[in-house]
C-alpha cells in the first residue's frame, strides 16, 4: 500500500512540476501607446451597471434585512429559554450583515469616481 501512495505522490509531484513550468512561461504583452481603459465600451457598461444597481439593491437590503429582523424578533419573543439564544444571534446577525451590504453598495460609487477621465 506504501509503494502505490508513493508513486501516486511521484506522478502527482511531476504534475504539478509540470504545470508550474507551464504556468510560469507564459510572456505579457503591454499594448504601444495610449491605453485609455476609461474610453472603451465594456468600461463605461460596467460603470454604468454599477450605478444603476446601487439604488435598487440598497431598496432590496433595506426590504429583506426589515423583514428578517421582525421575523426573528418575533421568534425570540414567541421561543422558550434554550432557543432564546438562537433567534438572538439571528437578529443581530441581519443587523450586522444589513450594515455591511450598505457600506458594500455605499463604498461603489466612492470606487467609481477614481475611474472619471480628466
Amino acid at each position: 500500500m506504501n509503494k502505490i501512495k508513493r508513486k501516486i505522490n511521484k506522478v502527482t509531484t511531476g504534475i504539478m512540476m509540470m504545470l508550474t513550468l507551464a504556468v510560469s512561461n507564459v510572456s505579457i504583452v503591454f499594448a504601444k501607446g495610449e491605453a485609455d481603459i476609461s474610453k472603451t465600451i465594456l468600461f463605461i457598461g460596467t460603470k454604468n451597471l454599477f450605478s444603476d444597481l446601487q439604488k435598487g439593491l440598497l431598496g432590496l437590503v433595506a426590504v429583506i434585512a426589515i423583514t428578517l429582523f421582525i421575523y426573528f424578533m418575533i421568534r425570540y419573543k414567541m421561543a422558550d429559554d434554550t432557543d432564546n439564544k438562537m433567534w438572538k444571534k439571528r437578529a443581530i446577525g441581519t443587523v450586522i450583515a444589513a450594515v455591511c451590504a450598505v457600506v458594500a453598495v455605499v463604498i461603489i460609487p466612492v470606487v467609481l469616481s477614481y475611474y472619471r477621465s480628466k
